[in-house]
């Protein structure tokens, strides 16, 4: 088990002067006092980093729904096929979803018996041609009668998913979802942690020229430090966002290698 951001706290502070990191994140002088790691992990991790990690990444879950799952709506959507109903919304329990939001629905799948084909009286489930099977045939064709159909899944929020178009009944659909890291990034698979951390560092870097680039020049002066030493040292942060929006790109590839991502590519390869 590792623990996210106690490795990111002890990069970020081996990384950067404590004087520095006392004038970029200074007490708040309106509330309570908090620790200096606190002050940088809600202005750089919960502010900045979050939001990104979870579009770049995100943890892979397999949900299958269930029909008490399901939210009786207002179906007003308008289609001409004619046994398409409003089981269509479901919410998803805290326990199954691990407690944190869905962010993102990567693919549906049909439940198992779809591969059974006479279970819905398929276009082979009968063997011969009849003129009662050829009129059943063009009354499907208008009905959509025995028509498997795969839809398509929304989040509405952290915990609805919208089916579309919707359902005569339940089925017990299978979806492969992306859900929130949580606060302490602990479900951040292991071969993501060292890009999280660096990518901390250069967003904590970044954050500091830019709060301080230009009131530095007022006179800070902290723990003994001449202005002209912490000057040159924020100076030298001028290009760490840049630098940050790299590494961005390097936790991404990290992320890919979470076992729910493996697990779904190689199911595609084989």
């Amino acid at each position: 088990m590792h623990n996210t951001l106690a490795y990111t706290m002890t990069e970020i502070f081996h990384s950067i002067p404590m004087e520095v990191m006392e004038i970029g994140f200074p007490q708040n002088p309106l509330g309570p006092p908090t620790a200096l790691s606190e002050r940088v992990y809600t202005a750089v991790i919960v502010n900045r980093i979050a939001l990104r990690c979870n579009l770049n990444g995100g943890k892979i879950k397999d949900i299958t729904l269930h029909g008490n799952w399901w939210e009786r709506t207002n179906n007003s959507v308008h289609t001409n096929i004619s046994n398409l109903g409003n089981y269509a919304v479901y919410r998803i329990p805290p326990e199954e979803r691990d407690n944190l939001p869905i962010i993102g629905v990567n693919h549906i799948s049909p439940p198992a018996f779809y591969g059974n084909v006479g279970y819905y009286g398929g276009p082979h489930s009968e063997s011969g041609v009849t003129v009662p099977g050829n009129m059943d045939a063009m009354l499907s064709s208008h009905t959509g009668h025995n028509r498997v159909i795969t839809p398509m899944a929304e989040v509405l929020s952290g915990d609805l998913i919208r089916l579309d178009p919707p359902m005569h009944s339940h089925q017990d659909w299978r979806l492969s979802v992306k859900i929130a890291y949580d606060e302490g990034f602990n479900n951040l698979n292991a071969s993501a942690v060292e890009a999280f951390g660096r990518m901390a560092v250069a967003a904590t870097k970044a954050y500091i020229y830019n709060t301080l680039v230009i009131s530095i020049d007022r006179g800070y002066i902290m723990g003994g430090a001449e202005i002209g030493t912490i000057k040159d040292i924020v100076s030298e942060y001028r290009e760490e966002n840049a630098r940050y929006e790299e590494l961005v790109t390097d936790f991404a590839s990290g992320a890919r290698l979470d076992p729910g991502r493996v697990k779904t590519f190689l199911a595609y390869m084989l």
